[in-house]
């Protein structure tokens, strides 16, 4: 099973470089299919193969924006989400995940410039700058909470039509 969803998520995460437009959808569903992983294994078994997809991603594609995000955030956050989500205290639970996404993004601009500088980073703004880096780190951190929603609900969705399926073919 971890072969197969390392495969699917590689394939996803290559699709990237055929679709540039999908710089975050893809790895946001990349990381999204190692729920069933988790869910059928260990969040143990998940970890390595996210591991897996995001050391292979690093030379199977191009989209530099789609590997960095899957590596700081899309790939391990379904994984952590089941972990915080146990604690059963709604508060709580957003702060975690508010300071784990936003932890992600420092880190992600951080390896960004780091690996291409400072005028890559500011070419993917255009003529915005810093105002638009600082533009969308409040937009993200507003579309965040529909993502972590959304992630429920296919969770959800996972747990009652993908995984019956999963065990009638075993």
């Amino acid at each position: 099973l971890g072969g197969l969803i390392m495969a699917l998520s590689i394939i996803i995460m290559t699709l990237t470089t055929v679709i540039p437009i999908a710089s975050f959808a893809f790895p946001a569903v990349a990381g999204v299919i190692l729920v069933i992983l988790s869910l059928e294994t260990s969040k143990k078994w998940a970890f390595l193969v996210y591991i897996g997809v995001s050391l292979l991603s690093i030379f199977l594609s191009s989209d530099h924006t789609a590997i960095i995000s899957y590596i700081v955030f899309f790939g391990y956050y379904p994984i952590l989400k089941e972990v915080i989500e146990k604690l059963r205290k709604s508060v709580l639970e957003w702060i975690i995940k508010y300071a784990v996404f936003n932890a992600a993004i420092i880190i992600g601009v951080l390896i960004t410039f780091a690996l291409f500088g400072l005028e890559y980073l500011m070419a993917e703004y255009g003529q915005f700058g810093i105002i638009g880096i600082a533009a969308f780190y409040l937009g993200v951190n507003g579309v965040f909470a529909v993502y972590d929603i959304a992630l429920s609900r296919v969770i959800t969705v996972i747990i009652i039509r993908v995984l019956p399926i999963l065990r009638k073919l075993k």
